[in-house]
């Protein structure tokens, strides 16, 4: 990436990083997705024997 294509980027997503919150790793939206475990070949957490 050439620099008037990275200063293009920066200014494009300006504004989500503006307020420093990252949504993925710090609200409970994204927190266990009913697929989540499905995906990677786990067992449902309600067959766990916890």
């Amino acid at each position: 990436m050439n620099t008037e294509e990275m200063q293009a980027l920066r200014t494009r997503y300006a504004r989500y990083a503006a307020d420093g919150r990252e949504m993925y790793k710090t609200s409970k939206k994204y927190d266990d997705p009913p697929d989540g475990r499905e995906q990677h070949c786990f067992p449902p957490q309600h067959q766990l024997g916890t």
